[in-house]
């Protein structure tokens, strides 16, 4: 009489057992099942990992040329809306949607609020922030709860290839321990507005 595996349920024979291709069939769909989850589960982190990366440097480059410093920073926070675990509220009807911030319709304001995101402990002055996003539409950001100025704008793509804009917002902000980011969007007179993804720089 055949035992099974612990984890998967899998048949295990004794060398007196009887079997039938039918237990075997059982076997090879959950073995098949699980091993799609692991490639899906790699897909994701060999997604994630080349993302984060060029993200860190794409902010530590831009800082640079933005003060001509390559000094030590604080903390980074970034997201690209690969899922809503930071994040605590969605206004105004506004969704995480294909790995973007929506918001639909003429006239429409929504706002993304995160937890408030550990920093490790550490202490900032001051904040320097970008984030891209689809064309038309406007777009305002906050840390804990303090709005940042817009220093500037320009083309760009994201991550993965999309053609978007970029927005820079900086500001004396002080704080430390923890994070809240808020960014608000407002379709204005057009019919959406989208942000692909952010990065919050402490200094």
């Amino acid at each position: 009489m055949a035992t099974y595996t612990p984890n998967y349920g899998l048949h295990q024979w004794v060398p007196e057992d009887k079997f039938l291709r039918t237990d075997f069939n059982e076997d090879f769909s959950k073995l098949d099942i699980e091993l799609g989850r692991v490639d899906g589960m790699a897909t994701e982190l060999y997604r994630a990992v080349p993302n984060l990366a060029y993200t860190v440097y794409d902010l530590a480059l831009k800082d640079y040329y933005e003060s001509k410093y390559h000094g030590y920073r604080r903390a980074l926070l970034m997201d690209s809306f690969l899922s809503q675990a930071n994040i605590s509220s969605l206004t105004g009807g506004l969704v995480v949607q294909n790995g973007a911030l929506v918001l639909n319709g003429a006239g429409k304001m929504g706002t993304m609020t995160t937890y408030r995101l550990s920093l490790g402990g550490a202490e900032w002055a001051r904040v320097v922030a970008w984030v891209k996003y689809a064309l038309g539409g406007l777009y305002t950001m906050a840390v804990n709860g303090v709005a940042l100025e817009k220093q500037g704008a320009w083309s760009t793509q994201t991550v993965d290839g999309i053609e978007c804009r970029e927005l820079q917002f900086g500001g004396d902000v002080a704080g430390s321990d923890s994070a809240e980011i808020s960014i608000t969007l407002d379709t204005s007179s057009g019919s959406s507005a989208t942000v692909y993804e952010y990065g919050v720089m402490f200094l």
